[in-house]
């Protein structure tokens, strides 16, 4: 969930071909000859049955300057398949990465029109405020997934599957409020976010709106919880993105005599205002800090201390950092798989426990375990096939997830695959996990997308 983001001006590089060379072994892949390591058995080998159809074109959209974990987590987990999975049932993955000025939507639209000329089977976005790009891709036929969901276009575009952990802001952000009032308790909540588009956007929809579902004040809410908290207090306290000083925003929030704080963004921001709230006299134990498990960076969390002890994270489930021994099952293989792989095939070290780089490196292992669906069917992978292998599934098996479920995505969010979310809370070392498959995306029923905060 990444909505807290600078929109820093930045340059951009066009589309840059990641791995295109097919014949020789990925950088960091096994030397010829030798013995390649076991895959997981939740990711086996693919065959070969789509080998004929040529190289796989995969495009991604990415802010580079702002999301260079996302990017890294993609290109690993490209490297692995293709060196260690046969690529998708054969053919072998070229990545084009075509990076963009966050801010301008313009430059996303640029990006799209260079991918679609590029003829990409399938494009990836990572998490773009505007969402300009959707239609020139899917005008051209191309099936898109994403990352992070933060645009109207994400939630509601056929033929997009919004597939990482958490749903965007409508899975990730309505239960951290949802979270905040039934479970903790809150009648007072304050919710800072930034004042870019998708901030404003996340914060109206996913976090006003469903607190005033809550309240009672929207018209058509067919949650059985609607008006269950006629007395709920919330309050949303603009960021500007552009000041680096937090302090007037902390003593807003505190202004507001909050029970529970909510808040999203990267790691770079969320602890910089958790600082910021500690210099003017707040703690974690008088008041529950609720944040994104965008939020999370295992170092940031360290470095914070006994501030951080308590912050709880609600998002994706985290296990992919955990240690293997703690965890079972697929869990255990996943994490390790992605632990050793990543760095591997050239995660940098630092970016291992970040969100951006864990749901980068599920979107393509999320792709092979779709392109086996693909050929246990007798089907080749292709653009086509691929996406309806998306849009058919239901509590299919996701890796480094919760299960997704692209065919009853609930309208007018069609293109919200993942919904479930995962609730962790940071013990000084790691995320312990408080309750898992957590659901809150029934406050959105019978509701209409709102783009605008109200009164």
């Amino acid at each position: 969930m990444a909505l807290a983001i600078v929109a820093a001006a930045s340059g951009h590089d066009g589309v840059a071909a990641a791995t295109t060379d097919t014949t020789e072994p990925a950088e960091g892949s096994p030397a010829e000859g030798s013995e390649p390591a076991a895959a997981s058995g939740v990711i086996p080998p693919g065959g070969d049955g789509s080998a004929d159809l040529g190289p796989f074109k995969l495009g991604v959209i990415n802010s580079n300057d702002l999301f260079p974990d996302y990017a890294q987590g993609l290109e690993a987990a490209v490297a692995y398949a293709n060196a260690e999975l046969n690529g998708l049932e054969g053919r072998q993955i070229e990545l084009q990465i075509c990076t963009i000025d966050y801010g301008a939507p313009d430059d996303t639209q640029r990006c799209a029109n260079e991918l679609a000329a590029a003829e990409v089977d399938f494009a990836v976005s990572t998490l773009n405020q505007f969402g300009t790009h959707m239609q020139i891709l899917r005008g051209a036929g191309i099936p898109v997934l994403v990352g992070t969901a933060v645009s109207v276009p994400d939630y509601t575009t056929d033929g997009v599957y919004s597939i990482s952990p958490g749903g965007g802001c409508a899975g990730t952000l309505t239960a951290m409020a949802k979270y905040a009032v039934q479970e903790l308790g809150a009648r007072r909540i304050a919710v800072p976010y930034y004042d870019i588009p998708s901030g404003v956007l996340c914060y109206a929809d996913s976090e006003q709106k469903p607190l005033d579902v809550l309240r009672g004040t929207v018209d058509g809410a067919t949650s059985p919880d609607a008006g269950s908290v006629p007395d709920l207090v919330r309050e949303g306290i603009p960021v500007p993105p552009t000041d680096p000083d937090l302090t007037s925003v902390a003593n807003q929030i505190l202004g507001v005599e909050p029970d529970v704080i909510l808040f999203s963004g990267p790691a770079t921001s969320c602890f910089p205002l958790l600082a910021a709230l500690n210099s003017v006299g707040y703690t974690v134990d008088e008041i529950p800090f609720v944040m994104s498990t965008s939020c999370f960076d295992q170092t940031a969390a360290t470095d914070a201390g006994e501030n951080a002890v308590g912050v709880y994270f609600i998002g994706s489930a985290g296990y992919l950092t955990r240690d293997p021994a703690e965890l079972e099952g697929a869990q255990a293989e996943e994490a390790a798989l992605y632990q050793e792989k990543a760095l591997e095939y050239g995660l940098d070290e630092e970016f291992l426990t970040r969100n951006f780089a864990q749901q980068g490196f599920t979107l393509v292992m999320s792709m092979v375990q779709r392109s086996a669906e693909v050929a246990a069917g007798g089907g080749q992978v292709d653009g086509t096939t691929l996406a309806d292998a998306f849009a058919v599934t239901d509590e299919a098996p996701q890796f480094g997830s919760s299960p997704i479920s692209c065919a009853t995505a609930p309208p007018p969010y069609i293109a919200v695959c993942n919904r479930n979310v995962n609730v962790t809370q940071w013990d000084g070392t790691q995320q312990v996990p408080v309750v898992a498959d957590y659901y809150a995306m029934d406050l959105l029923d019978g509701t209409e997308i709102r783009t605008e905060p109200v009164d």
